[in-house]
């Protein structure tokens, strides 16, 4: 069974095939599906990492609070496709 991660490895290298060979709405297809897969890992990261940080005492997450905000931002941009 292939990893997910494989999959996307496949696809890159698909886009980059028809990129090359000028086919590029089907190499836009693959970079697309590249990119729904990475908003899915990061709501999926993203869930793991709230259920963490509710077992944060204060000092914890004081310490982190700038790396979290970061995280958030940057989660935000991608669901906006940013």
């Amino acid at each position: 069974m292939r990893s997910n991660h494989s999959d996307l490895e496949v696809r890159l290298c698909a886009a980059r095939a028809c990129f090359a060979d000028e086919r590029f709405a089907q190499a836009l297809n693959h970079l697309q599906l590249i990119r729904q897969a990475d908003v899915a890992l990061a709501a999926s990261l993203q869930i793991d990492l709230q259920r963490a940080m509710a077992r944060w005492n204060r000092h914890t997450r004081d310490l982190n609070l700038p790396l979290v905000r970061r995280l958030d931002a940057a989660y935000d941009r991608l669901k906006r496709g940013g």
